[in-house]
């Protein structure tokens, strides 16, 4: 399979590592040309306005095509390329047609217009294909198996790589480019040592020729080899290189690759400080240049890093412009993996119903697939989300199913490495063969012996070869055992360890809130008590103190109410029941149990719900959070203040609105609204225990909704209730 390492949503393996795979894949080597390397772009228009035949115009603009695309100008590639092509069609020669045909194509897969880039490059092979020029038709090839590599269908991009490699003559420089780029296809299908082989093929050419722009993207890819075989020191080495010679030639495309393949070998490593900065730089030098596969790549490796380092909140803007660009470029596995992220993101933050929303999405993205890695990676994620939500059987239908993949992969991982060394077999000793058959024609009497040596030696090698295998394979298993065996103790341990530190604090919570917050008020309503008892009261002074006793038995109640709907949320979980609920009367009936408070503070309520509103939500959450919100509202209101009740509807969702006109926040304290210790005095210095926002987000979620707030200090405060309407949820 492509891509070598797999997700894995288990809490003993947590990690996003896939995401480093997703396009970072192909650092292709578009093909360069010597002859404008050294030439400026001032120079290269005075040749074009100096031409005086349609011949010099048109290798003039070729040029400047070439010069522009190695620049990172890619509409401006476009450009020249379709004037060096009409002039091209005007002389009728295949010759000027099919080179800016090749960058056209490049500049539109850049662009992230694929179909374009597609249609481009079949025309430069159909024109290649009459003419009798074998560079030009390497040259089409090429372009066109680049596109097939970074769609990632190796396969066909091999056989296109093969084909430019027959109809390219001996010594140029575009075979060289084809060693280069069939490396990597070689690479994602497993095969290191055939790989390496062509990777060095065209490095050696490259120093040849003195070509640094190609050196670059050469030591780049040799580093990935090095890096995608856990040699991180050759591959930090080899990386380094290709940036310090990028940086020197001014190929900021490269310089790119190289920075984000460099930030992703000291993430492998843990060297987070380093990994961390050469990520963000890559992601930099790619937004410079507008490039937007670059983007794409250098994002979803920063999603990687920050989703190995247990930072889910801040690997989320990373893969939502994953998908942006992906979807913008058509590439699937892209549009896959970055649902994929998003899923073991939200399940890092324990919302296993987000989670499990995303890895619903990327089911759909790639239904039909063949990919068995791609499918592992969604099953084990299906597995894992299952399980906390309590859906057994699920659960391990998805691991069995896992679990046959897995097994086949490894099977067939442990053949390809065999069979790659058995070809790398094969071929040595096909030459030591040649060699016997040319010394047969010199020395006919020594025949016999060589021939004889050669078999013993091919006996001996395969024998060995056997053996090695024979060990290594059992050598893995038995590590393999161990190790998994380790893990699951490891994982038993910390999941039980977490459960009791859990559990301790919400002990904790529960006696310093029982200790503090209740002790308060009911001491407050015995000295009320005390003093109606006493009879020295007037009767209005004893209907005043009746109204606070009213108020602050009021507030112990809900008080406690919140304290066990909290406690019960942290030990056993709630059962929730959704319903249709017609919105205006349950803000009338939660208005109607504060009118105490509200006519003490002389505040001024609007409910504008229109009777016929309605959402989707369990009835006692929704009395739950209408109680924290109105409550909440009329603590920060200023006396004389105005509290306004409003809905709206839009995109399948009703708005509940609740708006006060009180003191306001400041956006600290906003990002701090929903932690459990966050609690400020209110309007007339009342008091609050900090839990009853906590108690209310929490509630609004179990329901599928959401909650907002916005506010100014001073100004007052909105808090917005989003939930499904009906026939939506």
């Amino acid at each position: 399979m492509p891509y070598k390492e797999m997700v894995y949503f288990g809490d003993s393996f947590v990690a996003l590592i896939m995401i480093k795979r997703i396009i970072a894949l192909s650092v292709l080597c578009i093909l360069f040309f010597p002859v404008i390397g050294q030439e400026g772009l001032n120079s290269l228009y005075q040749k074009l306005e100096n031409s005086k035949t349609d011949t010099g115009k048109v290798e003039a603009l070729t040029d400047i095509t070439i010069y522009l695309y190695r620049h990172n100008q890619f509409q401006k590639t476009i450009s020249y390329a379709d004037s060096a092509i009409a002039i091209g069609k005007k002389l009728d020669n295949s010759k000027y047609i099919v080179i800016p045909l090749s960058f056209k194509s490049s500049a539109y897969y850049d662009l992230g217009q694929r179909e374009k880039a597609v249609m481009a490059a079949k025309e430069a092979m159909a024109v290649a294909e009459k003419c009798e020029c074998p560079d030009e038709k390497g040259r089409s090839l090429i372009t066109y198996a680049d596109i097939l590599n970074k769609d990632t269908r190796y396969d066909s991009s091999i056989i296109y790589y093969e084909k430019a490699l027959e109809a390219l003559e001996e010594g140029s420089i575009d075979k060289a480019h084809a060693y280069n780029n069939i490396s990597i296809a070689y690479a994602e299908k497993g095969f290191y040592y055939k790989s390496l082989d062509y990777l060095l093929k065209a490095l050696e050419f490259y120093r040849e020729k003195e070509m640094e722009y190609a050196q670059a993207t050469a030591l780049n890819n040799l580093g990935e080899k090095y890096r995608q075989n856990d040699d991180h020191t050759n591959a930090i080495k080899y990386l380094k290189k290709s940036i310090s010679i990028s940086r020197n030639v001014g190929d900021t495309v490269q310089m790119g690759r190289a920075m984000g393949n460099l930030g992703l070998a000291y993430s492998e490593i843990h060297k987070n400080d380093s990994a961390f900065k050469y990520l963000n730089e890559a992601l930099d030098v790619n937004k410079s240049i507008n490039r937007l596969y670059g983007k794409t790549v250098a994002h979803s490796n920063l999603a990687s890093f920050y989703s190995d380092t247990d930072q889910p909140d801040k690997a989320f803007p990373h893969l939502e412009k994953v998908l942006e660009y992906s979807q913008k470029l058509g590439v699937k596995r892209g549009l896959y993996y970055g649902n994929l992220g998003l899923g073991r993101a939200y399940y890092m933050k324990e919302q296993y119903d987000s989670a499990l929303k995303y890895i619903n999405k990327a089911k759909q993205v790639i239904q039909g697939s063949t990919d068995d890695g791609v499918k592992m990676g969604l099953y084990d994620g299906y597995h894992d989300i299952y399980k906390k939500l309590g859906q057994f059987d699920s659960s391990l239908f998805y691991y069995e199913k896992y679990v046959t993949i897995k097994d086949s992969l490894d099977d067939a991982s442990r053949q390809s490495r065999i069979d790659e060394l058995s070809m790398k077999f094969e071929a040595e000793q096909k030459e030591k063969e040649n060699a016997v058959l040319r010394a047969e024609n010199l020395k006919a009497q020594k025949e016999s012996n060589y021939k004889t040596l050669i078999i013993w030696v091919s006996v001996v090698l395969v024998a060995g070869l056997i053996v090695m295998v024979v060990l290594q394979f059992r050598y893995n298993k038995s590590k393999s055992d161990l190790n998994e065996r380790l893990l699951a103790t490891n994982t038993k341990i910390a999941q039980k360890n977490e459960e009791l530190k859990k559990l301790n604090e919400v002990k904790n919570r529960m006696l310093s809130i029982v200790g503090h917050d209740v002790k308060g008020p009911l001491s407050s309503i015995s000295s009320l008590l005390k003093l109606i008892n006493s009879g020295e009261l007037t009767a209005d002074q004893e209907k005043e103190f009746l109204q606070d006793l009213e108020s602050e038995t009021s507030k112990t109640s809900m008080l406690l109410e919140n304290l066990l709907h909290w406690t019960k949320s942290q030990f056993d979980g709630l059962e929730v029941h959704l319903d249709e609920r017609e919105l205006k009367g349950a803000v009338d009936h939660i208005v109607s149990l504060y009118e105490n408070p509200i006519r003490k503070k002389n505040i001024v309520i609007e409910n504008t719900i229109d009777p016929n509103d309605k959402a989707v939500v369990d009835k006692q959450l929704l009395d739950l959070i209408l109680r924290n919100l109105l409550s909440n509202a009329i603590k920060y209101v200023y006396e004389g203040g105005k509290i306004r009740f409003d809905c709206e509807k839009e995109d399948g969702k009703v708005r509940l609105k609740v708006t006060d006109n009180g003191m306001g926040m400041s956006q600290e304290k906003i990002d701090t609204l929903f932690a459990k210790s966050s609690s400020t005095l209110g309007a007339n210095n009342e008091k609050g225990t900090g839990l009853g926002l906590v108690l209310t987000k929490d509630a609004v979620e179990q329901c599928g909704g959401s909650l907002k707030v916005e506010s100014e200090r001073g100004k007052g405060s909105t808090f917005i209730l989003e939930l499904p309407l009906p026939g939506n949820n």
